[in-house]
């Protein structure tokens, strides 16, 4: 019995991340509030190599470089409820007032699809010290 204490809290681990426990999924929102005044995203949906993807531009309005750009792109149906949702990379590094063009599978065929901005990282210069 003394060994068997690890075995339990893996199974309380277990139970508590369990989506089983009815705990309602959560849908996944920007981590940045606000990346609207930092960049725009202009998409459009089609199928390209028989498959569906949303593809399109996203522009950094601002002056910082920015890399490790994400976009989360929601499949929604005709009211709007989110059915599924995906994180794509946008690829490479970008200038401050660039843009990037991006191409991405989309969750799951819906009537609608919405392309938001889910995470960056700003390219901080080697010289440059919080004070």
């Amino acid at each position: 019995m003394r060994g068997m204490w690890w075995w339990r809290a893996l199974m309380v681990l277990v139970l508590a991340l369990s989506p089983a426990c009815g705990q309602a999924t959560r849908q996944l929102e920007p981590i940045v509030v606000g990346w609207e005044r930092i960049f725009k995203v202009e998409w459009q949906s089609s199928e390209v190599r028989g498959r569906r993807v949303v593809w399109g531009y996203v522009n950094n309005d601002s002056p910082y470089d920015v890399t490790r750009v994400q976009l989360l792109v929601d499949a929604l149906d005709d009211t709007g409820k989110v059915l599924g949702q995906r994180i794509g990379w946008v690829p490479g590094a970008m200038g401050g007032f660039s843009r990037r063009y991006f191409e991405l599978p989309v969750p799951q065929p819906a009537p609608q699809y919405r392309v938001r901005v889910f995470a960056f990282d700003r390219i901080e210069s080697p010289g440059m010290r919080d004070n």
